[in-house]
């Protein structure tokens, strides 16, 4: 991160004590950075050019640029003040937009933003918007009297949310300097946190003087994006009621009056009135927005539960994925036919039975997160549903229910569970998936007839071993599972031939490809060689908007020349760079999927590498990892590589 120190204009102690014979003790200043950055040009003119002070506005313009370099002492902060560039942009006229946030010992000034525009070189300032403070050093030192801790519950008894604490989500603080109204510095804590009080979610902002642990200013934006505006009860016999309209269980619905309709942004729900007609009534079922009174089988409202789940998938992909799952809104329909003990997707719907004496209605989130994967599955890669093609169509809609539940809370790693009556065992394991007594885990257990759920076991067994005892992010695995889906997998793709794609798949997302190799070996599955899916680098080439977080590490490859007549190469340099944090540099002698204990580590350094290599008669070829321990995706990372 680039820091521009400041530096204390100085003061003579004459003009000290007459400023503190008129004023007082001084407090802090703020300073309009545009007028400041202005000033300070038309001195420069009038040094340069030797001019009167009546030079026009308009030559004031023309003024020569002040370099970055020199913005520390433009500015005046203080001897504890700094400018912390934390993002650019460019513009259309090719000029680069640095936004830079003051601090005061490394901690933000709140509020305290400049924004810099310079030439395409980034050297020289032409323009300069926003507020920073000089002199806040004259309020404060810094020390602060409380904690965190007390921040946080002085904000939640201020507003009265201290005995709704178990509804109390995302409680964040954050140590800043802040300015009174008369700009007298202090150091405090924002505090935010949501809370859900009568189904009302709420999002407070307190700022905390962490002098005295007062409540300075308090403000409550309430959600408007979700609307939690209707009650009611779902879960069934087996789970206990679900009291939605509490805590998390916000419905969102249309709302009219006193009517309650189950549609909103995401999903639509009707009633399809237990027929199995499914071009009848495309109206979204209603309720009283109290109860719905549908309670079926044990269930106490399907409508309610399938309404609140069906959202959370459609959610999941949008949060997780930036994506919608289906080309058109989600449409289920409850209450399909008599006795129904089973979901399907049907190409336009989503149909969910009533259950019979050993399921209660299919209305689960596991169960809703599986069928909306077929419709994705459909629309993606069309996967025919039959032999190992439909095993991979079950086995990622089963991928898809548990990342559902691992997005809402937590995966229990077995399919259907809330649904089962008495004794009755899950549907599927992902663990052991041959504890049903029918699925396999292994392909040498695969025979040409053997029914697509029992043959996902394969595939789910993958999946288990990845995010479960591998410990990588389930986030980052289904995603790799959709992108395979989405980009490489075709109707006819078998287990050896989706692994392949998957590997590719888990390249192009920077996921660790000895994991996949090692969990498709555990199956059975001997993956190919991904060597050419590598992006090899050429010599001096630029490579901008790469990603690099804790849970993305791109791979590149990269020949050194040999030594020939026209090339007599010593050593390379390498260029990894971000605006918004470091990245560390590892270069291997093996490949992206190779195991760790097999990789050499040639070397390693942060943000540039500069090293000597013995030159052969053959050519050199090594990996290039990007990493990062940045608290934040890094999405603009630029590489380069330049031998010399």
């Amino acid at each position: 991160m680039d820091i521009l120190r400041g530096r204390m204009w100085g003061f003579t102690v004459t003009i000290v004590f007459l400023v503190l014979a008129i004023h007082g003790v001084r407090s802090a200043r703020r300073i309009d950075a545009n007028v400041h950055l202005q000033n300070a040009l038309y001195k420069r003119q009038l040094q340069m050019a030797d001019m009167t002070s009546d030079m026009s506005w308009r030559l004031r313009r023309q003024t020569t640029p002040i370099a970055m370099t020199e913005l520390d002492e433009v500015m005046a902060l203080g001897p504890n003040s700094a400018l912390e560039v934390t993002r650019s942009a460019t513009t259309v006229q090719g000029t680069t937009l640095w936004r830079l946030q003051e601090t005061f010992k490394g901690i933000p000034v709140d509020d305290a933003v400049l924004t810099v525009e310079t030439d395409g070189t980034g050297q020289h300032v032409q323009d300069a918007s926003g507020v920073v403070y000089q002199g806040i050093e004259d309020d404060t030192d810094g020390t602060t009297y409380i904690d965190s801790d007390t921040a946080e519950t002085n904000c939640l008894d201020y507003n009265n949310h201290i005995h709704f604490i178990g509804n109390v989500h995302k409680l964040t603080s954050e140590f800043k300097i802040f300015l009174n109204e008369e700009n007298r510095a202090y150091p405090g804590y924002l505090v935010q946190y949501t809370v859900l009080v009568d189904c009302k979610e709420h999002r407070p902002t307190c700022i905390v003087n962490a002098r005295d642990g007062n409540v300075v200013d308090s403000k409550d934006a309430e959600e408007s994006s979700r609307k939690c505006n209707a009650k009611g009860t779902g879960g069934n016999r087996k789970i206990g009621k679900v009291h939605y309209g509490e805590l998390q269980k916000c419905l969102q619905v249309t709302r009219i009056n006193d009517t309650c309709y189950a549609e909103n942004k995401y999903v639509k729900v009707i009633d399809n009135k237990r027929s199995c007609i499914t071009d009848q009534d495309s109206e979204a079922a209603s309720y009283n927005c109290q109860e719905a009174k549908d309670g079926i089988n044990g269930a106490y409202s399907p409508l309610l539960d399938a309404l609140f789940h069906g959202t959370v998938v459609v959610r999941m992909f949008e949060d997780w994925y930036n994506a919608y799952p289906l080309k058109d809104k989600v449409t289920i329909r409850v209450h399909y036919g008599k006795y129904i003990s089973n979901a399907f997707w049907n190409g336009k719907y989503i149909l969910l039975g009533d259950g019979s004496s050993r399921d209660f209605p299919f209305v689960n989130l596991d169960t809703l997160g599986h069928e909306i994967g077929h419709g994705v599955t459909e629309q993606l890669s069309g996967l025919i549903y039959s032999g190992q093609w439909g095993a991979l169509n079950e086995a990622f809609s089963d991928m898809m229910g548990e990342t559902s539940e691992a997005y809402l809370s937590e995966t229990d790693w077995v399919v259907g569970r809330e649904i089962r009556k008495g004794p009755q065992p899950p549907a599927r394991f992902f663990a052991n998936p041959s504890d049903d007594g029918h699925s396999i885990s292994h392909v040498d257990n695969y025979t040409d007839g053997l029914d697509v759920h029992e043959a996902s076991g394969v595939y789910n067994r993958v999946f288990y071993l990845l995010v479960h005892e591998y410990q990588q992010s389930i986030k980052e695995i289904f995603g790799v599972f959709l992108l395979a889906n989405r980009m490489y997998w075709h109707h006819m793709s078998d287990y050896h031939s989706a692994a392949c794609d998957v590997m590719k798949a888990a390249y192009d997302l920077g996921q660790d490809g000895a994991l996949f190799r090692r969990a498709f070996k555990e199956v059975g599955i001997d993956v190919c060689d991904t060597e050419t899916h590598v992006l090899g680098l050429r010599n001096d080439k630029v490579y901008e908007n790469i990603t690099v977080s804790v849970d993305v590490t791109p791979v590149f490859r990269y020949v050194f020349p040999a030594k020939s007549e026209y090339t007599d190469y010593s050593g390379v340099n390498i260029s990894a760079s971000s605006y918004y944090g470091d990245v560390h540099i590892v270069l291997t002698t093996e490949g992206w999927d190779a195991d760790e204990e097999d990789q050499e580590i040639l070397a390693e350094e942060d943000n540039f590498f500069e090293g000597s290599f013995e030159t052969g008669k053959t050519p050199f070829p090594f990996y290039i990892w990007l990493t990062t321990e940045s608290d934040v995706p890094l999405t603009d990372v630029t590489l380069w590589v330049s031998p010399f």
